[in-house]
């Protein structure tokens, strides 16, 4: 098996829960181009990968977005105008991400239900991790970069409360 999902550590830091957010993105998209490209997988392999790749994207990835779309925009608007321009291009790179992500989230479901069907999917699953990883670099850069030093140097009590927004989004 390529990866083995475990127990969340218990961070309290909004922007240290915000960069394992990322490191679990950069990780899923990893293992998306292992699936891709490593020659030596039997189907239970594939398929146990392909679940935790597209159960990830279809379902982690979301909340991830509406955290920053929603929260975390909305706490910043006020922000300095590089700050709100980072916002609006985040934004706009969440939309259009969605379809390559549907892509991968497809093939994934497919690869599930069909594991043996891996060798004639490897080049464009290949294909489509490297071209997510490529646009998940600038716009994970752009966030790192500006909007989450944005978020340090909010007061205590604003960056708890999106903490809290994300805690409460995650448990329904």
């Amino acid at each position: 098996m390529l990866v083995t999902l475990g127990a969340r550590r218990a961070s309290v830091d909004l922007v240290d829960q915000l960069l394992e957010c990322h490191h679990r993105i950069r990780r899923f998209l990893a293992l998306a181009g292992e699936l891709a490209s490593r020659p030596a997988l039997d189907d239970t392999e594939v398929q146990v990968t392909a679940e935790q790749v597209r159960r990830y994207f279809a379902e982690a990835l979301p909340l991830h977005v509406e955290d920053e779309d929603e929260t975390i925009t909305a706490t910043l608007a006020s922000a300095s105008p590089v700050v709100v321009a980072a916002l609006a291009q985040m934004t706009r790179e969440h939309v259009e991400m969605e379809p390559a992500i549907d892509r991968l989230i497809g093939v994934c479901a497919e690869l599930v239900r069909e594991p043996q069907r891996r060798a004639t999917l490897a080049l464009g699953l290949a294909a489509l991790s490297a071209e997510l990883e490529t646009r998940f670099a600038t716009h994970l850069a752009l966030e790192e970069g500006i909007i989450f030093p944005a978020l340090r140097a909010l007061p205590d009590q604003q960056r708890e409360h999106i903490r809290v927004a994300m805690q409460r989004r995650r448990v329904g």
